[in-house]
């Protein structure tokens, strides 16, 4: 079913956060992908969550807040970005 994907995926991606700091270059690597440099070497689609507990902060002197892009080049094939709001989770794809 639909509800037991999501509940895979969740496992998988809380796994992978176990690992998040291991060196991409280093991961090619070892997997012994060929490399083509038009394509990202693992993977073609993206998912990314943004959350945003604060939107300023200050550091000695410094203010610190998001600052919105009007970025519409795609590095892959497929991205779904979901932006966590007070209203709900903004999706775009």
């Amino acid at each position: 079913t639909f509800l037991d994907y999501l509940q895979e995926v969740k496992e998988h991606a809380l796994s992978a956060y176990e690992h998040q700091e291991y060196p991409f270059e280093e991961l090619v690597e070892k997997l012994n992908v060929t490399r083509d440099t038009s394509r990202n070497a693992l993977f073609d689609t993206m998912f990314e969550l943004k959350t945003f507990e604060q939107q300023e902060f200050e550091l000695e002197g410094l203010t610190f807040k998001t600052y919105p892009t009007d970025d519409h080049t795609s590095k892959f094939d497929l991205t779904l970005d979901a932006v966590e709001q007070s209203e709900g989770i903004l999706c775009s794809l």
